[in-house]
């Protein structure tokens, strides 16, 4: 009569150790995960968040910051200091009327240099405020520009309108306004050299 070589192996306690510990440990390994962790998961979802409002913070902070650019204020005539490569200006809103599908902006920039400026660039960026609730960079991303040339020189020592218009606009979309200049042909008035 033959012998099982299964029956064998059966029989060798050391295999069958070896095989209980393997099922033991397969058993453990194969069932899912029962701790709770939502607990975790919220303390994580919790410190994101307290960065990307870091995050946004800092970016807002760098837009307001740059002194290249200022921000209009619609609804009063107060002035603000812009500085430009070529030197500082005063800007102040004047009037925003409706105007077509947008508005037209009359804006006064004051020149408190004793130089008359020409070819003068202006970039008005318009949109909605920025409402922290919403993602920012698809506030970034729906903002507009309008690139102008000044039609008359910044003349010396004094308050120069000019009236740039943003279309297509609705009143929301002037929550947000921000001038930059930026030309590099200056005009003395006098030469003093011998």
């Amino acid at each position: 009569m033959e012998e099982n070589p299964k029956g064998n192996l059966l029989k060798n306690p050391l295999v069958v150790a070896y095989a209980a510990i393997g099922l033991l440990f397969l058993s453990l390994f194969s069932q899912p995960q029962t701790k709770d962790n939502s607990s975790e998961i919220s303390l994580l979802e919790g410190k994101i968040e307290a960065h990307n409002k870091r995050i946004v913070k800092m970016e807002l902070d760098t837009i307001f910051n740059d002194k290249s650019s200022t921000a209009l204020q619609a609804t009063t005539k107060d002035y603000s200091i812009l500085e430009s490569s070529a030197g500082n200006f005063l800007v102040s809103t004047d009037d925003i009327s409706k105007y077509a599908n947008g508005y037209k902006i009359t804006l006064r920039i004051g020149n408190p240099n004793f130089i008359t400026f020409t070819d003068v660039n202006a970039t008005v960026e318009y949109g909605e405020a920025f409402d922290s609730k919403k993602d920012y960079q698809e506030w970034r991303n729906s903002l507009r520009t309008v690139n102008v040339t000044l039609d008359k020189p910044l003349l010396p020592a004094t308050w120069n309108k000019f009236v740039v218009t943003v279309a297509p606009a609705k009143e929301d979309d002037l929550g947000y306004l921000r001038l930059k200049l930026d030309t590099n042909k200056v005009v003395l008035s006098h030469d003093y050299r011998p």
